[in-house]
Order: C-alpha cells, then sequence, then structure tokens
C-alpha cells in the first residue's frame, strides 16, 4: 500500500540493494559530480564576458502611441537621452571587445 524507497545506504553502493542497479547509481553519481564541477565555471564565464555593459536604462515615459494609422512608442526628451546614452555605451563597450 505505501511506497517503499529504495535502500540508499552507504553499505548498497557496491551491492544491488534496493530498485536501481548498481551502475545507475554510480551513473546517477557521476552526472551530479560532472554538473557540479562544472557549474561555476560556466557562471563565472557568462558574468565574466558582461563585465563593463552599462546598465539599462529605465524609460518612466515610455507610452504606447499611433501616428496615421502606425503603431509605435513615444518617450519624453530626458528617457530619449538615457537610451542614446545607453546605446552609446554599449557600442564602445562592444567596440573594445576582443573574441
Amino acid at each position: 500500500m505505501w511506497l517503499t524507497l529504495p535502500d540508499c545506504s552507504p553499505r548498497c553502493w557496491n551491492s544491488d540493494c534496493g530498485s536501481f542497479p548498481a551502475w545507475t547509481r554510480r551513473g546517477l553519481l557521476l552526472f551530479v559530480l560532472a554538473w557540479l564541477l562544472t557549474l561555476p565555471g560556466c557562471l563565472s564565464a557568462s558574468s565574466a564576458g558582461r563585465a563593463g555593459i552599462p546598465a539599462t536604462p529605465v524609460l518612466c515615459s515610455l507610452q504606447r502611441a499611433e501616428l496615421n494609422g502606425v503603431p509605435g512608442v513615444w518617450m519624453d526628451e530626458r528617457d530619449a537621452g538615457e537610451l542614446a546614452l545607453w546605446i552609446n555605451g554599449v557600442e564602445a563597450w562592444d567596440a573594445g571587445r576582443t573574441f
């Protein structure tokens, strides 16, 4: 009636205790170890690649607009200036990157 879990105590790692064969437990252990060793490298590589990118501006005045039946957006001068500075900063960052 109750679902019983396989015995995963250390005494079962070398024998065939429970419902999982020994190779499955060993494979799972190797997968988890490989994943844990790979994860920090992936996280540091992705964050290092973005170092120096300017923070994305918050455009508070951005609104949907329609002009002559063409949908678009509208923003005030201050937000347009912030967006232009951000685009220039990203272009300067991209020009300075080396591959």
